[in-house]
């Protein structure tokens, strides 16, 4: 008797293995990172967050803007962060659908555009002269 209910309590436990093994599977992100005028930009860091345990994987978009992130054991929930020197960064969901084989997302980044400022007049404190204010130099400051 002591066996059947054994038998019986792994029998009923069954399914819950089974399920919790179908919501992670391995799972291989891919996309490209372009240009807002449409041009490949190649060496871009690319980021992917998985939910909900924050696993985190990174590369680099290759010469085509193409990238590639496996996940051993993904949920179908990450979130994708892209960012190269002189493109504004961006972030997008990316959520498998119960049909989805493969996961894929394409990136466009803008052009970050730097933002000229009037010249300013830079001064300082003289603290050993008591006090006086001198001028400091003409430039030109980034936003």
């Amino acid at each position: 008797m002591g066996h059947r209910a054994l038998f019986i309590v792994l029998l009923t436990s069954l399914p819950v293995l089974t399920s919790a093994q179908a919501q992670t599977r391995p799972e291989t992100i891919r996309g490209r990172i372009t240009s807002d005028s449409g041009f490949p930009i190649r060496g871009a860091t690319v980021s992917a967050t998985m939910a909900p345990d924050r696993t985190f994987q990174q590369t680099t978009s290759d010469t085509a803007g193409r990238f590639t992130i496996h996940f051993a054991a993904g949920t179908g929930d990450y979130l994708i962060h892209a960012s190269a020197v002189g493109y504004r960064s961006q972030r997008k969901r990316l959520t498998r659908a119960p049909a989805d084989t493969a996961l894929t997302i394409d990136l466009k980044l803008t052009t970050e555009q730097l933002q000229l400022l009037d010249d300013f007049q830079h001064y300082a404190i003289d603290e050993f002269g008591g006090g006086n204010i001198l001028p400091g130099m003409v430039g030109i400051a980034r936003n």
